[in-house]
């Protein structure tokens, strides 16, 4: 039993340690205030990944082909958000879906 306790462990914190490290490319001023757009996030994930020529979430280091770990999910999310942000500044929108289905309800109702 301690053992799996142990084994639990060792895999929560590889996982820790692995996951999402282009975050620390966030501009902290901004993540610590809270005001952080997409363009900001997108930076920090092309920064990071850059120098490893990621082709479709893989790379290769040493002649081996490697899994880029989060790189095929961080790509669904930029393609989710880029067509509901400010285009001008990159901020993420105030308002709920409901809100902008409501809106655009109105204006196909005007002439």
């Amino acid at each position: 039993m301690k053992r799996i306790g142990l084994l639990f462990a060792a895999l929560l914190f590889t996982g820790a340690t692995i996951a999402q490290q282009w975050q620390d490319k966030l501009p902290k001023d901004k993540l610590e205030s809270g005001n952080l757009t997409f363009y900001d996030i997108q930076k920090a994930f092309n920064d990071y990944w850059q120098p490893y020529h990621v082709k479709n979430g893989w790379y290769q280091l040493n002649g081996q082909d490697l899994k880029a770990p989060g790189w095929k999910q961080f790509r669904r999310w930029e393609w989710y958000w880029q067509k509901r942000i400010v285009k001008e500044t990159g901020e993420f929108p105030n308002t709920t879906a409901w809100e902008e289905f409501q809106k655009q309800m109105k204006q196909a109702d005007s002439p």
